[in-house]
């Protein structure tokens, strides 16, 4: 990202020219989230329950489930996600891995060279095109060979 940046220096909007970077700069702290959360709830730092006065968790415990809920694997799966799995496990990976690959597309410049491969897919079409019979394609006498310009 840092590298491939001088390639769009040439541009005048901010935005242009540290968009791929900024993409992947917010993508890794999404990503690493639910694992820090992991993290942070097994060494006791953010309990899985914090207790309510009149029984049950806050919505803020680290806990993925909904207390009492998911007791066994087969129970864990997204019906029964408390908000912070929602919040951790769903949102923020997956739009950090949204976000990530942007980012990286962005920075390889994708679009120009798709482009370029949609230009010789069509002149390769129009040479097919061109050919009339097998026995010219047997015989070589087909111009596929050739090296593709662009217009």
């Amino acid at each position: 990202m840092i590298y491939t940046r001088r390639n769009r220096l040439h541009y005048k909007s901010f935005w242009k020219r540290n968009g791929p970077l900024i993409l992947v700069t917010i993508a890794i702290p999404l990503i690493m989230a639910d694992i820090v959360r992991h993290v942070l709830q097994d060494e006791g730092v953010w309990l899985s329950c914090i207790p309510k006065p009149e029984g049950g968790c806050y919505w803020y415990s680290s806990a993925e489930y909904k207390s009492g809920e998911a007791e066994t694997t087969s129970d864990e799966n997204l019906t029964h996600l408390s908000t912070i799995g929602i919040l951790f496990a769903i949102v923020a990976t997956y739009s950090g891995f949204i976000l990530l690959a942007f980012g990286t597309l962005w920075n390889a410049n994708i679009m120009s060279k798709l482009k370029v491969i949609k230009q010789k897919w069509r002149e390769l079409r129009a040479q097919a095109r061109n050919l009339k019979t097998v026995e010219d394609i047997e015989a070589g006498n087909s111009s596929l060979n050739a090296p593709l310009t662009t217009a």
